[in-house]
């Protein structure tokens, strides 16, 4: 019998490129593409099912491969000859006479495929995005492979070729031109460079114009397939203006000539957008998840948008937080950030609103309760997203999460400001807070919407903010906000009240104290570093000087008696507590290690309770739960 030698037993780079993409390793895929002379054959490769490796990336859904992949991709491809085309700035060579509009529109079909020749950005290379553009849908790969803050315009050129050469249905290679117009429309907005007469704006227009002769082409006996336009939602239609889509080439031809005389891109810029709106909204509902091209076209708009013209910028901001509720984990995680960012952007109008007369038209029509519950509502669905976003937890995702929370705070307050909310509007705030505390207790270790109220809270000096920040603590609590969460440092709210006792305390400040330990706050509740709240109010105590005396209350609260449940978690060694998971259940868990001090790593031999007492003392915690 023979034995397989050892090159034989050996995997292939091929394979092992592929064992990388499924294994998410973008560290081995570094290793394996280092070779720049074999980086696009490598990339080029097809598996058993003729899948390249960034097909089975994108179906995979493995997110950091994709990235990775397509950025190896832009770095490499051969464009105009160049090596480094992707440090070339000046446009690809480009001329629409060269095309056959009959083979362009249809060509000879082949198994209900169309064919189209190839029209533009000379490169060997165009097979590695033509032939995945077969499989995967337009709406994707316009999410995967146009970045409109970083790529460059031979970029856009080169995928375009390759989507046009590629053979993906005649309805898809339309959408296909269309956002790639409006790809380039956008990018001029965004350019640093100072295209002369509109290049980069000129470029999407003839997109746009060889999608039209697509739709009406007759080749072959083929329908033409006419345009529907999608009717504008109000917050559309306040986001961009009474702007109607194009709907016959004479149209675009005007505004290219617009655009030659005038130089003045808005018109082309919104019917970019009403591109976008359409074919976005026009998707089967296999594809109408989130998508970071669709938001991120919307948010760069909205960042261009004058500061001072809040009706537009606060309605694309909803625009594009509409779409958080088919947001979930396994969507492109960029997604998120434009959430993040559009939710910022509107908390950031709303400042800036509070400061317009209050008699101002704008101020009346933005300014409202439903405009205001619905950015809190977003707040709140964006802080859950980012709470339990898969390991690892990266700065930014802390960093957005704490800015968030701050922001939803923020808008609350306002509500409150503005005008106090009445009964009806009332029960439709506590809806949306008491279905968030009910998730944001499954969590602990970052700042919570109570332990932001009562850092504000103690900041506050002047007495309308006081009042107004009491009753949200208390709303907060009687919406079920957990008292005993903590935060990045270990501690809860009664913590951060503690820190700030002092004789000159106020009566709110008592208020708020006796709120949250009615709430459910425990004065024996540890931190990390074995500091409870009565600790630190004793502290305090020591700390005055002659003269100076705190308030009774104080006394009252260090010297009560504490609940049955916290003395019979107290009588449970700490080193019985680390190793107890398979002994208490989860409640009984969490809630004695909020009364211990965590030990690290010891070992842990020493100490083991009778079972009868360790099951005592278990029942006597349950009985209070």
């Amino acid at each position: 019998m023979d034995v397989p030698s050892v090159k034989d037993r050996m995997p292939s780079v091929k394979d092992r490129i592929f064992q990388a993409v499924r294994n998410g390793s973008i560290e081995e895929l570094r290793r394996l593409l280092s070779d720049k002379e074999t980086i696009l054959k490598n990339v080029s490769e097809r598996d058993e099912d003729e899948r390249t490796p960034l097909h089975v990336a994108i179906r995979e859904k493995q997110f950091e491969i994709i990235d990775f992949l397509v950025k190896t991709i832009k770095d490499n491809i051969n464009i105009e000859g160049n090596v480094r085309s992707k440090n070339v700035r000046k446009m690809s060579l480009f001329s629409w006479t060269k095309v056959d509009v009959d083979k362009f529109s249809i060509g000879p079909p082949e198994e209900d495929k169309e064919f189209t020749q190839t029209f533009v950005c000379p490169s060997s290379d165009t097979e590695i995005i033509r032939d995945i553009a077969n499989y995967i849908s337009i709406f994707k790969l316009m999410e995967y492979l146009i970045d409109l803050d970083y790529d460059e315009i031979s970029w856009f050129e080169f995928v375009t070729n390759s989507f046009i050469a590629s053979s993906m249905p005649r309805a898809e290679k339309i959408i296909a031109l269309e956002l790639m117009g409006a790809a380039f429309v956008i990018k001029e907005l965004l350019s640093e460079v100072v295209w002369e007469e509109n290049t980069i704006c000129v470029r999407g227009l003839q997109c746009w114009e060889k999608a039209f002769e697509l739709r009406n082409s007759t080749a072959n006996g083929r329908l033409p397939i006419p345009k529907i336009l999608q009717p504008l939602s109000d917050v559309a239609r306040k986001a961009i203006g009474d702007v109607i889509e194009v709907t016959v080439p004479l149209q675009l031809k005007e505004m290219q000539e617009h655009l030659t005389y005038r130089d003045s891109p808005s018109m082309a810029f919104a019917q970019a957008l009403l591109v976008i709106l359409r074919t976005f909204d026009q998707r089967d509902i296999e594809h109408s998840q989130p998508n970071y091209f669709h938001l991120k076209t919307l948010l760069e708009y909205g960042k261009h948008i004058p500061d001072d013209d809040h009706i537009r910028l606060i309605n694309v901001c909803l625009l594009i937080l509409e779409h958080l509720s088919k947001y979930n984990v396994s969507d492109f995680p960029k997604c998120l950030q434009i959430f993040v960012e559009a939710f910022l952007l509107f908390s950031d109008v709303v400042v800036r609103l509070e400061k317009v007369p209050v008699n101002s038209a704008e101020r009346r029509e933005e300014l409202t309760f439903t405009n205001l519950l619905a950015a809190i509502k977003f707040g709140s669905i964006i802080v859950t997203n980012l709470i339990f976003h898969p390991p690892p937890i990266s700065v930014q995702i802390q960093e957005n999460c704490y800015s968030v929370v701050n922001r939803t705070y923020a808008l609350i307050i306002t509500v409150f400001k503005v005008r106090h909310p009445d009964r009806g509007e009332s029960e439709k705030l506590n809806q949306v807070l008491g279905g968030y505390f009910r998730i944001e207790k499954r969590r602990k270790g970052f700042t919570s919407f109570l332990h932001l109220a009562v850092e504000r809270f103690l900041e506050m000096h002047f007495d309308d903010d006081v009042m107004i920040a009491v009753e949200i603590i208390q709303m907060f609590i009687d919406n079920g906000a957990d008292p005993r969460i903590i935060d990045c440092d270990g501690k809860t709210p009664l913590h951060l009240l503690a820190e700030s006792c002092s004789p000159d305390c106020k009566e709110a400040f008592y208020c708020v104290f006796q709120a949250v330990l009615e709430g459910g706050g425990h004065l024996d509740q540890v931190t990390a570093d074995g500091v409870t709240v009565l600790k630190i109010l004793q502290e305090k105590k020591k700390q005055l000087i002659k003269g100076e005396v705190l308030d009774p209350r104080i006394d009252d609260w260090t010297n009560a008696i504490l609940l049955l449940q916290c003395y019979s978690a107290q009588s449970i060694p700490s080193k019985i507590i680390m190793k107890s998971t398979d002994v208490f259940p989860p409640n009984i868990q969490e809630f004695l290690s909020q009364h211990h001090k965590p030990l690290g790593n010891e070992c842990i031999y020493a100490m083991v309770l009778n079972i009868g007492q360790l099951v005592t003392i278990v029942n006597q915690i349950n009985i209070c739960f």
